[in-house]
């Protein structure tokens, strides 16, 4: 059996379904936890991150699902009570929380909102020992007790125990220095790419040839700076398979035309969801517009877009014949809506700038593929006027999407990379 720790940096994991928020996001890691915890009953999964709702949720997890935080009063009041880095590191060393990172066999961690730094650790360009940053008090105490966590985790071997780290946000790539290893294995997200992140080394000297870690190298006299790869790994169908959301089908001639969830997201990016909404989904006239939008979205798109309930969410996409997805921040990612709109046999049209690697589309059917990705607004109105009037055309775009789903769902890839990782851990 093996101790796998499990938390999100820079965030509360809300255990509670009721407690989750309408933006989406707070389902993901205590919906994959229960996954994990059921596929791998021989294993026990220690939730070492800060957490809340277990008391009103815990008999929905599977017992192999451990919460030490319930005993543990005295390190949740020290970490909402730290102002300094010295309070943090007084609270972890002195605390279960030290003993539990370093108990544990694996460790899986979701990348949340955390800043480079997140406790005092110098300046960088400044000698060991010169001036520290100051943090943040969100990042000291949401991701300091964190950080420290990890390096103990890693300090007894960092090549046998290496964290495993899952990103689903295009916001949330990790790029905290505090933290002292680099990872020999990709980042689990929803796109392939690869970027440079450095290390805080603090009074370790030793050289990165000294382990398997010839893609870092010494910058200045207390950094490493190491590649760090990020895979895709359909990580975005952790939270939406059959059972955590069930069945949600209507027949074609109980749904209505067109609409769509879009929470507004960055907005200072190219393709940026507000004049998308504008060109695009506006001129179609769709049957709702649900989602969280900014101050002025009224007078800019003359029409309020509010967001609704979670227990709707699936009833109302399942109440159209179709649906659109649009890029996520401005990135190329693949995320989690067209999979829930194959799920409720709803066609999903595709954004140009949406998946851009084709990372969902690329296993479905030729004719299918090519269709869902529309190439222009006339374009999108056109099909969403065919799928509209043809049942023969939704039942074959909405067939083949469901086979995909079902696929993705028998065996998610994300959940056999994180296993072969703890295998690994405790060969």
């Amino acid at each position: 059996m093996a101790r796998v720790g499990y938390m999100k940096i820079g965030r509360t994991i809300h255990l509670d379904s009721r407690k989750w928020g309408v933006v989406g996001g707070d389902d993901e890691p205590p919906l994959v936890l229960k996954t994990l915890a059921r596929r791998n009953p021989q294993h026990q999964f220690i939730i070492v991150g800060l957490n809340s709702g277990w008391e009103t949720a815990k008999d929905e997890y599977p017992s192999n699902v451990v919460n030490p935080w319930p005993d543990m009063p005295e390190v949740r009041e020290g970490i909402a009570k730290a102002n300094t880095s010295d309070d943090v590191y007084r609270m972890f060393m002195n605390s279960k929380l030290h003993h539990l990172f370093y108990g544990l066999d694996a460790l899986i961690v979701w990348a949340g909102q955390s800043g480079t730094s997140n406790t005092a650790i110098p300046k960088v360009g400044e000698p060991w020992g010169g001036d520290h940053v100051t943090p943040l008090q969100s990042q000291l105490r949401h991701s300091g007790y964190a950080t420290l966590g990890i390096n103990a985790f890693r300090d007894r071997d960092p090549l046998k125990y290496e964290e495993i780290w899952l990103n689903p946000d295009p916001r949330n790539v990790p790029k905290m220095r505090d933290l002292k290893w680099p990872q020999r294995f990709p980042i689990l997200t929803q796109y392939r790419f690869h970027e440079t992140r450095k290390f805080e080394r603090y009074t370790d000297t030793r050289d990165p040839s000294e382990f398997p870690f010839a893609f870092a190298e010494w910058e200045g006299d207390h950094l490493w700076r190491a590649r760090q790869d990020h895979v895709y790994s359909r990580l975005e169908i952790c939270g939406i398979t059959p059972e955590h959301i069930g069945m949600h089908v209507q027949g074609y001639d109980a749904r209505r035309r067109f609409g769509l969830f879009i929470n507004e997201a960055r907005t200072y990016v190219t393709h940026a969801r507000r004049p998308i909404i504008k060109d695009w989904v506006l001129p179609l006239e769709p049957d709702f517009i649900h989602g969280k939008w900014g101050d002025g979205h009224v007078e800019d798109l003359g029409r309020e877009i509010t967001p609704a309930p979670w227990e709707d969410y699936y009833p109302l996409l399942c109440s159209v014949k179709s649906t659109f997805t649009t890029p996520s921040s401005g990135s190329g990612w693949a995320t989690t809506k067209p999979w829930q709109a194959f799920a409720t046999k709803t066609v999903c049209f595709f954004h140009p700038r949406y998946d851009t690697q084709d990372n969902i589309l690329r296993d479905l059917p030729l004719f299918t593929k090519h269709y869902l990705r529309v190439e222009s607004p006339d374009e999108l109105a056109a099909r969403v006027d065919a799928v509209n009037e043809d049942r023969d055309l939704w039942e074959q775009l909405t067939n083949d999407q469901y086979e995909l789903y079902q696929k993705a769902c028998d065996d998610p890839t994300y959940a056999q990379l994180i296993e072969e990782r703890i295998d690994e851990s405790v060969s």
